[in-house]
């Protein structure tokens, strides 16, 4: 039986495994420099090994051993580094996962050192397994941790693959991977610095989390049918001056292009970048398509408000938004109410009493269109004293800009 032939089929495994490899493919990546020093280690009479890793991507101590409870073994790693260039073989990689979700060990992960496809997200904390749920296969997320000195990141998921799609051995079928988050942004600027988008931010503190899910492996986002919620909230910080192209969607958001075009003079604004009181929105997702009605942003200049929707798959968007100054009581109205009292009180008894007037009677409203690497503005129309919207003059067409 099963029982008496494991003891003798490890009777004849090796003690020891050493080897050594220029390039060594593996999940469809390859590795470079590899030393490999594997050793049996018998643990309570389960049979283990003990693993030593050292590759330019890879390096550090793994342990798999044998546990009842999960038909894949448990896999303990201990990694100085961990670095995952991109792949082309991605696909192929999680069809060959789905088809033996069930036997994949339950892993312990952790990575002092963690580099995605060229960039740094600091150190990384994994711990999951697999099991059926109503008959179906499910890999299971328990936690997930990205620690860096700007943010940490922390979620928890699901990988679904229903028995009829992996049994089919169809490739995608409707495997569903779910995941919610939470990122705890101590400085906004660093954490996009390291993402690839340098110079985008300044400062800024907050929260963004979320549950979204797609159709697919954990392995890529399948933004096409990317679904769910998600809510940003971040303060004082600076968006600075950069070409939308670069960060593409926050180049929208830098409203850079739209500043220049206010009738009020913002230019020092939108050339030393807007520094901001706070950023705050929500959004759902359907389908890739992300909506959002409440999008807000407010600087001692100016407030923003943002509405319309972005196509992620086709990095396109079709948004609204409106501007509008912020005229407040100034130093220099107090000051003058000191030097003389009869002018400045009047002076700064007006900006109180008139503030809002005054803002809504110049705000201003854009329409944002085109690929994010090239938006197109049109200004929709001027407001009259009234602070309602004024339809463009019909004698001039609407004119478009781009930044």
């Amino acid at each position: 039986d099963g029982a008496a032939r494991g003891p003798i089929t490890a009777s004849y495994m090796p003690e020891r495994i050493t080897a050594r490899s220029r390039t060594l493919l593996a999940f469809g990546r390859e590795l470079d420099d590899v030393t490999l020093d594997a050793v049996r280690a018998p643990q309570s009479g389960d049979p283990g090994w003990q693993f030593r890793l050292d590759s330019r991507q890879i390096a550090g101590q793994m342990q798999w051993r044998a546990v009842p409870s999960s038909p894949g073994g448990a896999l303990t790693l201990r990694l100085s580094r961990l670095n995952i260039p991109d792949s082309q073989d991605t696909s192929q990689v999680a069809d060959a996962l789905a088809g033996q979700i069930e036997e994949l060990p339950s892993i312990d992960l952790q990575a002092e050192h963690f580099e995605l496809r060229g960039h740094d997200f600091g150190k990384l904390q994994v711990k999951a397994h697999s099991a059926l749920d109503n008959g179906e296969p499910v890999w299971t997320l328990e936690a997930l941790t990205l620690e860096q000195p700007g943010a940490t990141f922390t979620g928890q998921g699901s990988w679904r693959v229903p028995r009829r799609v992996r049994d089919s051995g169809k490739a995608g079928g409707q495997r569903r991977t779910l995941l919610s988050f939470n990122v705890d942004v101590r400085n906004a600027g660093d954490v996009l610095d390291r993402l690839g988008m340098p110079h985008t931010l300044r400062d800024g503190k907050g929260k963004l989390e979320g549950r979204i899910r797609w159709i697919g492996s954990p392995l890529a986002i399948d933004y096409a049918s990317l679904n769910g919620r998600i809510a940003l909230k971040l303060d004082n910080g600076q968006i600075v001056s950069v070409e939308p192209g670069a960060a593409k969607l926050l180049g929208v958001l830098s409203l850079q292009s739209v500043l220049r075009l206010v009738t009020l003079d913002f230019r020092g604004i939108a050339g030393q970048g807007l520094v901001f009181d706070e950023i705050s929105a929500t959004g759902t997702i359907e389908n890739g398509i992300a909506s959002t009605s409440d999008f807000r942003l407010k600087s001692p200049q100016v407030s923003a408000a943002m509405t319309g929707s972005a196509n992620i798959p086709q990095e396109t968007q079709d948004l609204e938004v409106a501007l509008v100054p912020r005229i407040n009581a100034t130093s220099a109205s107090v000051a003058a109410a000191f030097i003389n009292p009869a002018l400045g009180i009047g002076t700064l008894a007006a900006q109180l009493l008139f503030a809002d007037e005054f803002s809504k009677a110049f705000t201003q409203h854009y329409k944002v269109t085109g690929s994010w690497a090239e938006p197109r503005i049109a200004k929709v129309g001027d407001n009259n004293a009234d602070g309602q919207r004024r339809a463009p003059d019909r004698r001039q067409p609407e004119q478009s800009y781009m930044p």
